[in-house]
């Protein structure tokens, strides 16, 4: 192949600068990749004409495809004949602990099928305050100039998300007032508050697992000790008929679905595991459950089972449905 075929014209150049452009972002990549000199060398190699942005460069693309994007969705807002539905939530980074706040935004367009959009993803270094996140929120909804137009928000139940809720109903409602001559909304519309709905069946986990900490963290530390590579392979020769297949999942903290899946993994093996623990030295014996607990375990895994149902439901629904739970509350009886 001749080293003029190799010559890129200038709007393939452009092309495959937008791609290349648009991998960073989605992809979520460094943009000091532009610098690493194995990936320059590569695409080199598949073609030599191409220069690889500097990261100066991909950085001005990046922010003006945002600036551009974002007028389209302003745009697109405009041309809704629908109110909207706003749902915000914190969020925190766990490796440097910092913290962000989610603004999305959902609507029925005109042709009848649900949409959304999130409209911001900010850093939040001041404290957590009602006053703070309103203040983020309402900076949000005017520069998509959709702040009169909102008439139901979404938030978890903490207090500062209800008191972010009440001061954010008042600007609003300044809001509204400026804009009642020019929009098809009246002022007086009012704009209501539901409260996450995946939220409440953490809520209903938390407290359900709370009221058998004891035999809890019971079971927890005899998974731990039987997560030890040594006495794995030790109680795996003790079970018959023989196995390999001993899965003892640990729970995370923060997540009570994993303790679902680690006390689910156990409980099969109960028996083997009573047997073998007891018989050891040390204090794992005092953490052995007893058959009564087990049984209490039996009971808070029947429990768990339609809370983890309904929360997989909301997480494969396309945009999420908060609201889904309302007519569902017969899990609650089984408290």
């Amino acid at each position: 192949m001749s080293r003029r075929s190799w010559i890129m014209s200038k709007k393939e150049t452009t092309r495959h600068t937008n791609n290349f452009t648009e991998w960073i972002v989605c992809t979520a990549e460094p943009i000091g990749t532009v610098d690493e000199p194995h990936f320059v060398k590569m695409i080199n190699g598949l073609n030599p004409s191409y220069k690889v942005p500097c990261r100066q460069t991909i950085r001005k693309l990046i922010l003006d495809g945002y600036k551009m994007k974002k007028m389209q969705i302003i745009e697109e807002l405009a041309a809704v004949t629908s109110r909207f539905s706003l749902t915000t939530d914190m969020w925190q980074a766990s490796a440097r602990k910092q913290s962000y706040l989610a603004i999305t935004l959902q609507w029925i367009d005109n042709e009848w099928k649900l949409r959304n959009v999130i409209l911001d993803f900010r850093y939040m270094p001041k404290n957590h305050s009602g006053e703070n996140m309103k203040n983020v929120v309402m900076e949000t909804l005017q520069e998509f100039k959709v702040a009169h137009r909102i008439f139901g928000v979404t938030t978890d139940g903490a207090l500062n998300m209800v008191k972010f809720f009440e001061l954010l109903v008042m600007e609003m409602g300044v809001e509204k007032r400026s804009f009642s001559r020019t929009t098809q909304f009246t002022p007086e519309s009012n704009t209501f508050w539901n409260c996450c709905a995946a939220h409440i069946v953490n809520k209903v986990a938390e407290v359900a697992i709370k009221k058998e900490v004891v035999t809890v963290d019971k079971i927890r530390a005899c998974v731990i000790y039987m997560r030890r590579p040594t006495i794995r392979e030790i109680f795996l020769a003790t079970i018959k008929p023989a196995t390999e297949d001993l899965k003892l999942p640990l729970d995370v903290s923060t997540r009570w679905n994993s303790f679902l899946h680690m006390v689910e993994s156990a409980y099969p093996r109960r028996h083997e595991l009573y047997d073998y623990l007891s018989a050891q030295e040390g204090a794992i014996r005092d953490e052995v459950p007893s058959a009564e607990e087990w049984i209490d375990m039996e009971d808070l895994i029947e429990l768990l089972k339609p809370l983890k149902a309904v929360s997989v439901d909301f997480r494969l629904s396309s945009p999420p449905i908060s609201t889904w739970l309302q007519p569902n509350w017969n899990f609650c009886e089984l408290i």
